[in-house]
Formats: C-alpha cells, sequence, structure tokens
C-alpha cells in the first residue's frame, strides 16, 4: 500500500492541476469575452451617436432653410450660407445613416434640384412641398433608427403625435 500512496498523491496532484488550469482558461476566457461584448457596445453605442449627430445637423440644416426661404427678404445667399454646410452633412449621413436616412435623403436633395431648377411658381411650391415630405420620411427614419429604444424606459403607451418634422402652417 505504501508504494500507491505516491501515485495517488501524484494523481490528486495532477487532477487538482488540470482542474485548476481549466477553471483558469474558463475564466479567461469569460472575462475576455465579457472585454470585448463591453468595447462592441461602447463602439455600437459611439455609431448611434455619429448617426444621431449627422441626422440632427441635417435636420437643423433643412429646417432653418424652411423658415428662411419664406422670407420676403430671401435671397440667393440664404442658398448659398445652405447648400455648402447642408452638403456636408448629407455627406455624413452618406456615410453613417441607415438605408432609410439615405433614401429620404435622396428624396430631399432632389426636390432641392428641382426647386433650384424651378422657372414657375407652381414648380417651386410643389418642390417645397416635396422637400418637406422627405424632411418628414427623414425624421421618420432618423427616429427608428437613433431615437427612442426600449431600453430608455420612455412610457410612449396611447400617447398620439404626429410622425416626422410636425405639423406646419400651410
Amino acid at each position: 500500500m505504501s508504494d500507491s500512496s505516491p501515485l495517488s498523491t501524484l494523481a490528486i496532484s495532477s487532477l487538482v492541476a488540470l482542474v485548476v488550469a481549466g477553471i483558469t482558461t474558463f475564466t479567461t476566457i469569460h472575462v475576455t469575452n465579457s472585454e470585448i461584448a463591453q468595447k462592441n457596445e461602447e463602439l455600437r453605442m459611439k455609431r448611434r451617436s455619429e448617426r444621431l449627430e449627422s441626422y440632427q445637423k441635417v435636420i437643423d440644416l433643412l429646417t432653418d432653410y424652411g423658415w428662411r426661404s419664406g422670407d420676403p427678404k430671401y435671397d440667393e445667399a440664404v442658398d448659398h450660407e445652405f447648400s455648402i454646410p447642408f452638403v456636408r452633412a448629407a455627406n455624413r449621413v452618406r456615410v453613417y445613416g441607415s438605408p432609410a436616412t439615405i433614401a429620404a435623403l435622396d428624396e430631399i436633395q432632389v426636390a432641392l434640384a428641382a426647386k433650384s431648377k424651378a422657372k414657375r411658381d407652381i414648380e417651386r411650391v410643389a418642390a417645397a412641398k416635396s422637400i418637406q415630405l422627405g424632411l418628414d420620411h427623414l425624421v421618420i427614419a432618423a427616429r427608428a433608427d437613433v431615437g427612442p429604444k426600449d431600453e430608455d424606459k420612455l412610457n410612449q403607451d396611447n400617447i398620439h403625435f404626429r410622425p416626422g418634422a410636425g405639423p406646419r402652417m400651410e
């Protein structure tokens, strides 16, 4: 029996070492996976924030444009002040945005081009309505992408609101 004790001790020691190595490996893998998941969540939140910022810039520019284009003092300077920042912001949406926001942006840019080429009032009015419709579509798509999420815990039950950029005076 005395010969089997060193073998039993060796077997038990080996088994303990193997169990400890297994637990260490499992713990390392778990910690690594947790760190990767945390980094992925941080990146997802950063991208959401970038999209939000891009959408908000375009929406703000279009809102300003809509208000200023109705001004009797409106002139080509407003177009110039609007155009360059708008194209920059639109390009950011094209890089960071969802497919639905890009489609809405296409709609807006086509309407802006139509308004720019319009010769008659009826064409300008139709183009302006198309811009507003595109803005509504952009706001709806941006809200779907970066707007309230379940984790925000906003009570939205039985609340009616007008989707899009909101009510307008016609």
